[in-house]
């Protein structure tokens, strides 16, 4: 007789909670329905490793914090429709005032890591809004540069992103010489 996954069908046999484990090791615990309805990746671990057993899933490259975080926006949208299948003609799914107030209120760094994350546990709508607002922070450091020459947007970006120049002066100016296509503006 062939086995019945719960996680697939709807039966009483589906765990509560599962664990997540961290890449610090720490067990995150969260409700099945939250984490399956919006994480292709850990429906899919679900689907594949679900013994009847209690369940621990590691996501060894995600922090604690992030993690958390992330459950906390999976809790907010848990019951929405799931998004369209892959799609180039895709609609964005509407940003929330939830959402705006969840990715405005991270630093950079913080904002960047949840991306990874939520790029590897393939959560669609989060990602989107996430790089969203990383886009979004960025034109609003290019746009408030006085010099809106493209070297300065290339300055104002090293800046954002706390990169550092490779070159020294004189390298960085034959550089420059090399590729001056590139610093031509349009009038």
């Amino acid at each position: 007789m062939e086995s019945v996954n719960p996680l697939i069908n709807e039966t009483p046999e589906i765990p509560k909670y599962i664990n997540l484990l961290t890449k610090e090791n720490t067990k995150v615990s969260v409700e099945v329905d939250v984490i399956r309805s919006t994480s292709e990746t850990i429906k899919n671990q679900l689907i594949d490793i679900y013994d009847g057993e209690t369940i621990d899933i590691p996501v060894c490259d995600i922090e604690e914090a992030t993690l958390v975080r992330i459950i906390a926006y999976c809790k907010e949208h848990y019951k929405d429709a799931p998004p369209a299948e892959d799609d180039e003609f895709t609609r964005p799914p509407p940003i929330t005032e939830f959402d705006r107030k969840f990715t405005s209120e991270v630093e950079l760094p913080a904002l960047l890591q949840l991306i990874v994350a939520v790029n590897h546990l393939s959560i669609k709508n989060l990602l989107f809004i996430a790089t969203k607002e990383v886009a979004d922070r960025m034109k609003r450091e290019v746009d408030q540069t006085t010099d809106k020459s493209t070297e300065a947007s290339v300055e104002a970006l090293r800046k954002f992103f706390d990169i550092k120049r490779d070159y020294n002066d004189a390298e960085y100016e034959k550089a420059k010489e090399e590729v001056a296509w590139c610093f031509e503006t349009k009038n």
